[in-house]
């Protein structure tokens, strides 16, 4: 019963969004994204489960994930550790100020003056050089809470919007966001970009694991720094937002918003610096999976996702469907937590 009232809620959300929220607009796609969540979400991607300590099913535990069987959050009351790649997030990366291809595609009222995101020809203003841009957009998406299917792991058990970048000065302004961020100086530089090659070579061509000592570093997809919603090259879109996305969870950490959820089972540890091998991304809209070209003799990629870093090659080389210009990606998140018994 608990699993259909949860369906029948996710479909009236689906159905009414675009009537609960601002204005639809016809520029503004709708993502369906709760119509799309039994045939496009990486339900595989959640293993192993690990239970006291045993995984199951295949996959592979981040490094740092809680290994003991037992836990005690609340003495004298022991629990059972368990720990999964749980799907919690949904990071919307848009060009239109306020659209959400989330909320079924309306336009939030989040100011008429807020820049555009594309590709920014600076060519012609001095000691510029080009950009892309995107706003965006995360959503709590905890979706095994949200059908019943997992409970105890999660303080949010519904879909929620949790933060908007048209209202942060800093998303669009790299010089503003230098001063919030000093240690951009350390990292926003060619010498430090050189270094990430190192993990360009590991996570981006290999698929391994992310290097947590070189945390200003994302792989392939270039450096975290600074931590705004601009670009200095333009890669491909699926990377590039990718990559936004990145950095807006780089930014919440920085903060002290977003929290580590591994490596304790009570959780909450503070992580300035983002935990790299804490999430793994798939690419959500507009195409979930990738259908190679025709005579390639390799049919379609399944449904899978992917490290911060991990090159666009591996997962998404042919995920840019033209005339869509905002992407979604499903934040998985690894979270050690303990069951009571």
């Amino acid at each position: 019963m608990k699993i259909l009232k949860n369906l029948l809620l996710i479909v009236g959300i689906s159905v009414f969004a675009p009537i609960m929220v601002a204005n639809a607009s016809g520029t503004c796609q709708n993502a369906k994204i709760f119509e799309r969540i039994f045939s496009d979400l990486c339900w595989d991607c959640i293993f192993p489960i690990k239970i006291a300590g045993q995984p199951f099913g295949g996959g592979t535990m981040p490094r740092g994930a809680v290994t003991a069987p037992l836990c005690m959050c609340s003495p004298p009351l022991p629990g059972l550790t368990m720990g999964a790649w749980f799907p919690a997030r949904i990071s919307e990366a848009v060009k239109t100020p306020g659209c959400s291809p989330s909320l079924g595609g309306v336009n939030l009222s989040l100011g008429a003056d807020t820049e555009y995101g594309g590709y920014h020809n600076m060519a012609s203003e001095k000691g510029f050089s080009d950009r892309e841009f995107r706003h965006n957009h995360y959503f709590a998406f905890p979706v095994g809470e949200m059908l019943g299917l997992i409970s105890g792991c999660s303080p949010l058990d519904s879909f929620d919007l949790l933060y908007v970048t048209e209202l942060v000065p800093t998303w669009n302004d790299d010089i503003l966001s230098f001063f919030v961020n000093p240690e951009t100086a350390l990292f926003a530089n060619p010498a430090a970009v050189m270094a990430c090659a190192v993990e360009a070579a590991t996570t981006g061509a290999a698929g391994l694991e992310p290097n947590e000592s070189m945390f200003w570093c994302a792989g392939s997809w270039g450096s975290l720094y600074p931590l705004t919603g601009s670009i200095s090259y333009e890669s491909s879109p699926p990377a590039d937002t990718s990559l936004m996305a990145a950095r807006m969870m780089a930014q919440l950490h920085r903060w002290g918003v977003a929290r580590k959820t591994m490596g304790n089972s009570c959780g909450g540890d503070l992580a300035p610096m983002l935990p790299k091998n804490q999430y793994r991304m798939q690419q959500y809209w507009p195409n979930a999976s990738a259908v190679l070209p025709a005579g390639s003799g390799m049919g379609t990629i399944s449904t899978k996702n992917h490290w911060i870093g991990e090159s666009v090659f591996r997962w998404g080389v042919h995920k840019n469907i033209p005339g869509i210009e905002d992407y979604l990606h499903v934040i998985f998140r690894w979270n050690d937590c303990c069951l009571e018994i």
